[in-house]
């Protein structure tokens, strides 16, 4: 298979509800607090351009795998040594979203950055950085251009945060950032103007003293990216450092995979108010990995039948191994055996069609799409009495060009019991997904995405 792309990787392109209601608007943290500014910004996929639905399937299998494989040895190695934020346990590359930004002032220079949230540190590459850097296609953002850049000191709390980090003649924090591949970025830390801009490119809105790393020796793969938007719930993380003026809360809508060209909705802040449909489900925090966003999953119905799953199957163990995380950035949902093997029965066992050999797709349930399919609902119980029921399209994935017209289980194993199990985004199509940082809360409710 193809070693990259996936569905999901989406340029992320502002449209702003918030301080921007005129042209190039400079508004601080604390205004956008005061005045309730919220941010929505228009999602696109990234294999969008590629017209195969075969091949934009077959890249987010195969990323969605990578990811898997390198999420599993990173907790497997580190369960029970305590976290390690300066260290991305994924692929710099494995990022399921490429946001566009700016950095600096008054001029930003806009470039696409992956935006992950499995990781939290936000950096890109900086001049100069002409031996040590990596490919990219965008403009090479430069410090000495900007008005408002600023070093961190080696004191400040983010360069603590940081983690590998030392310092140089002027104080000056020097950090080190590795990822689950061996990829690399290492610079100087710094204060920087960070600008969200309408699709068009006409209006901005500036977010200014974001934390983040000027890259100046790079290595590995990056996908050709410029850099890195870190999502996940550590400190240095965007949604983190912007959390009191986006009120600690962001959700996403993710229109169907079939639909390349329509974008889907990301809201940073209020922006896609939720009310009393929303089902609603606690945030688990796991110290030893304090980046990933957990949920406590208690149980699986197949029909009206539930699925015999032995308890404390998704529970995370004593060491921060095992639980289940929800990821915007991961294709399939993965489940560990104990849970996978009865619940893939009870779906065979609840469709009357003849399932199909699919093992040469990577698939280990497929049937005929000329079948007469009577898919079952699958329902989800979340911790807290949430329910989450799947319509058919969120079970099964269709790729007709490449497997004859089949119908296949959206789902695939995580290995044995102890390991991760993530709830991916085909399974998240269509559903308003909030996540409330300051109530620790992750509300869900089916949503025409497209329509937002």
């Amino acid at each position: 298979m193809a070693r990259l792309g996936i569905l999901g990787v989406i340029i992320l392109i502002a449209t702003i509800a918030s301080c921007a209601l005129q042209f190039d608007v400079y508004c601080s943290a604390s205004e956008a607090q005061e005045n309730n500014k919220n941010f929505r910004i228009d999602l696109i996929r990234r294999d969008s351009r590629i017209p195969s639905n075969a091949e934009r399937l077959q890249r987010a299998i195969e990323r969605s795998k990578q990811r898997l494989q390198r999420l599993q040895h990173y907790i497997s190695q580190n369960a029970g040594l305590g976290s390690k934020s300066y260290y991305s346990p994924i692929s710099a590359a494995d990022g399921e979203f490429v946001m566009q930004i700016g950095i600096g002032y008054p001029v930003p220079v806009t470039m696409d950055a992956i935006l992950d949230t499995g990781s939290d540190l936000i950096w890109t590459q900086c001049q100069p950085c002409d031996d040590y850097c990596i490919p990219q296609s965008d403009p090479m953002y430069n410090p000495a251009q900007s008005s408002t850049y600023k070093n961190i000191s080696c004191s400040s709390y983010f360069c603590l945060a940081v983690g590998t980090h030392k310092c140089d003649g002027g104080a000056n924090c020097i950090y080190y950032y590795q990822y689950g591949d061996s990829s690399h970025t290492s610079g100087v830390l710094g204060y920087e103007t960070l600008s969200l801009a309408t699709a068009a490119l006409r209006a901005r809105t500036y977010i200014p003293q974001i934390a983040f790393g000027c890259g100046h020796d790079q290595g590995g793969y990056f996908d050709n990216s410029a850099g890195i938007v870190g999502l996940g719930r550590g400190p240095l993380s965007l949604v983190s450092q912007i959390g009191s003026s986006i009120n600690n809360i962001f959700s996403y809508c993710l229109g169907s995979m079939e639909n390349k060209a329509q974008s889907s909705p990301l809201f940073l802040g209020r922006a896609g108010t939720f009310g009393s449909d929303f089902n609603v489900t606690p945030l688990i925090r796991n110290n030893p990995f304090p980046t990933f966003y957990y949920l406590g999953l208690t149980g699986i119905d197949v029909g009206d039948e539930p699925v015999e799953i032995p308890d404390g199957t998704f529970k995370i163990g004593a060491d921060g191994g095992g639980g289940l995380i929800i990821d915007s950035g991961t294709t399939l949902t993965f489940f560990v055996d104990p849970a996978y093997t009865p619940f893939v029965a009870a779906v065979r066992s609840a469709i009357e069609a003849q399932a199909v050999d699919s093992s040469q797709l990577g698939f280990d349930l497929c049937y005929n799409s000329t079948s007469d399919l009577r898919i079952p609902s699958i329902t989800f119980h979340f911790a807290g009495g949430a329910e989450y029921v799947l319509p058919p399209e969120n079970s099964f994935i269709s790729n007709e060009e490449d497997t004859g017209g089949l119908f296949c289980l959206a789902f695939a194993s995580s290995g044995s019991a102890g390991s991760i199990s993530i709830f991916g985004n085909i399974q998240q199509q269509n559903f308003h997904i909030v996540y409330d940082l300051g109530r620790n809360n992750l509300y869900f409710t089916p949503a025409d995405c497209d329509s937002m």
